[in-house]
């Protein structure tokens, strides 16, 4: 099941209801950016195990080492390579 969300808040409002297992996160969304939502995830004790994929169109060396910091599994720059996406997905969906 997917889920879709447009900004910070409604994606924080949105998970802590569905509790998923992966969250596919975009950096520059309005209200709270990706980095900020991703440590508020983490924060969640619900979302112990919940992995979280970057999907940005930032890409320098810094944004890369925040979204380390905030939580992130993996990062992904846009656009986007398909083929690594389903890489990902099969890699951080394992159980």
């Amino acid at each position: 099941r997917a889920e879709t969300s447009y900004d910070g808040i409604e994606a924080l409002r949105l998970a802590a209801g569905c509790q998923p297992d992966l969250v596919l996160l975009d950096i520059s969304m309005p209200e709270i950016d990706g980095f900020d939502v991703a440590s508020k995830l983490r924060e969640q004790p619900w979302a112990r195990n919940l992995r979280i994929v970057a999907i940005t169109g930032w890409n320098r060396v810094d944004d890369r080492e925040r979204a380390r910091t905030a939580g992130f599994h993996e990062y992904l720059v846009k656009p986007l390579d398909f083929d690594r996406l389903r890489a990902v997905l099969h890699t951080q969906l394992r159980p």
